[in-house]
């Protein structure tokens, strides 16, 4: 079992208590990847959620940037919500360590831990929307640009 309590130090982490850090790091597992590797490619199984530990990741789709993630970020959050195919590919920028919450795992802390389901829920809901908002944020500034060249 991982020690999780590292993500309380992250802000969107900290109603976490004792017993949801335990339960999560109970259902979770660590990944130890070298830089150059790929966590997942656009297309493969939706089927984990990882949060970053430490190291830097690359979220790319089509050879596109789309962000970098580090030490407390996480991704796949919609693979446990729809278990779509991955909408992006993520490789490791510098060498990392990824906390993996697989969908099985997830679904049994939903039946055994409604709450620090519900927390883990919260923080996805809650990172989803924060990605909505820039997206929106960035294609209503790359409208106003266009407008402007014009």
């Amino acid at each position: 079992m991982p020690d999780l309590y590292f993500l309380v130090e992250f802000p969107i982490f900290r109603d976490f208590g004792a017993d949801d850090v335990d339960a999560l790091g109970a259902a979770c597992s660590l990944k130890a990847l070298k830089a150059g590797e790929a966590v997942c490619r656009l297309g493969g199984p939706g089927d984990a959620l990882y949060i970053v530990k430490s190291g830097v990741l690359e979220v790319s789709r089509g050879g596109r940037h789309i962000n970098l993630l580090s030490a407390g970020e996480f991704f796949g959050e919609m693979a446990l919500i729809d278990g779509s195919p991955r909408s992006a590919d993520v490789l490791v920028k510098e060498d990392a360590v990824l906390v993996q919450l697989p969908g099985a795992a997830y679904a049994a802390l939903k039946r055994e831990r409604p709450a620090c389901a519900l927390k883990v829920a919260d923080v996805m809901l809650k990172q989803i929307s924060y990605r909505l908002r820039r997206s929106n944020t960035r294609a209503l500034d790359a409208e106003a640009a266009k407008g402007a060249d014009l």
